[in-house]
């Protein structure tokens, strides 16, 4: 598969959110996907936190239209209790079991919920013997999954490729990247939102949510050779202007609002930023080409001599976004539609949402984890992708 277009997927953390990505997918491969000369391949899959799932999910499961489905009917039909459990008794000792240090093997302590359902939940969709295989036969070059390392903070990017290099880990820009044979416990590290959701042991080390360093990994994809990058966010663009945060912004801030803004803040990446950076590079690579000739590059990686892996070369880019503020769904779907989940749970997320009274919901965004919502978003990521069918065919189509 050497002639065909190294085309990476890089998807965003964010929780429930997650449901858009694989509503942009499910378009993407069961629709714009048949209609092309050439169907979608994406050779390096990328994700951090939800965005690991999905990633895994997709890497193993092969870019087809079957599994845009069968993932996207996952997230259509989620329940709470498919992804944590929270009891009465959770509630009374919730206070102290943050503050206390929990033993060596009692990390579920740390956190606030009970993620022994979401672990269940990845270990029946995790995709081993798909990602063995296509890894294997060189249909999939690389599936990267984004974690924190609790100790050092630092940001690991634990990967396997087609074509395994070095065991020592590699450091790169603001990153560690490690080859590993990924696991289950690999995404679920990924997807372990602190305080949330309790770090989880991985190689004799405990790692929380990679989105708090790396929330949407572009990094590695560019690192991993990708010669096109899709990007499949669960945040507004920046420069959307939203009327009604704007003008209720002299009002005086719950806690759980606050929470949920320290969520999104934590999640910040640069991701904008550090796509107008491809573009500037990619400009000025045309004009090397168009000055110089068409061996600009070559001269240019010669005269340089980078690393293997990222030597200079214009990569094309599409980028994926929410046209709406998946923080107000929640709350509306929460008000439409209150979750069926048990007592406990309920209260929880009622607290959550009668506290976030701005009228949109970040923290429960996150967690809402019930088909009211995540149905809804999934198609809020459908209806995005379709409305951009013609960019995204020229991004698949054209070299």
């Amino acid at each position: 598969m050497s002639g065909v277009s190294r085309v990476a997927l890089v998807l965003a953390g964010g929780g429930a959110r997650g449901a858009y990505e694989a509503g942009a997918l499910r378009f993407i491969l069961t629709e714009l996907s048949p209609r092309l000369s050439t169907p979608v391949r994406f050779r390096i899959v990328c994700g951090t936190s939800a965005g690991a799932l999905n990633g895994a999910y997709v890497a193993g499961s092969g870019d087809n239209a079957e599994t845009g489905r069968t993932l996207s009917s996952i997230w259509q039909n989620m329940e709470i209790s498919q992804v944590f459990n929270f009891t009465a008794l959770d509630m009374l000792r919730s206070p102290s079991r943050l503050w206390q240090r929990p033993a060596a093997n009692e990390a579920e302590r740390s956190a606030l919920l009970d993620a022994a359902p979401l672990h269940a939940l990845v270990k029946r969709m995790f995709p081993a013997e798909g990602l063995r295989r296509r890894l294997g036969s060189g249909e999939l070059l690389a599936l990267a999954v984004s974690a924190t390392e609790v100790a050092t903070g630092r940001n690991l990017i634990f990967l396997q490729r087609h074509r395994p290099g070095p065991h020592e880990d590699i450091p790169y820009a603001q990153m560690v990247m490690r080859e590993s044979t990924l696991t289950p416990h690999h995404v679920l590290a990924s997807a372990a939102i602190p305080f949330l959701f309790p770090p989880v042991e991985v190689e004799g080390r405990y790692f929380v949510d990679g989105a708090l360093r790396q929330n949407t990994p572009l990094s590695p994809a560019l690192r991993l050779g990708a010669e096109k990058v899709l990007v499949i966010g669960v945040k507004r663009s920046f420069v959307v202007e939203d009327a009604q945060t704007v003008e209720e912004a002299d009002r005086p801030p719950s806690l759980t609002f606050l929470m949920g803004k320290a969520l999104n803040a934590l999640t910040l990446d640069p991701l904008e930023r550090d796509l107008k950076a491809v573009e500037r590079y990619n400009a000025l690579f045309r004009w090397g080409v168009e000055t110089y000739g068409p061996d600009f590059m070559d001269k240019l990686n010669a005269h340089l001599r980078p690393e293997p892996g990222t030597e200079y070369r214009a990569v094309r880019t599409a980028l994926i976004l929410p046209r709406a503020n998946l923080g107000r769904l929640a709350a509306q779907a929460f008000r439409v539609t209150p979750p069926k989940a048990p007592y406990a749970s309920r209260l929880l997320l009622r607290f959550i949402a009668e506290s976030e009274d701005q009228g949109e919901a970040d923290t429960l965004s996150y967690l809402l984890f019930d088909r009211a919502y995540t149905a809804e978003v999934e198609q809020l990521g459908f209806e995005d992708a379709r409305d951009q069918a013609e960019e995204l065919a020229r991004f698949f189509s054209e070299d």
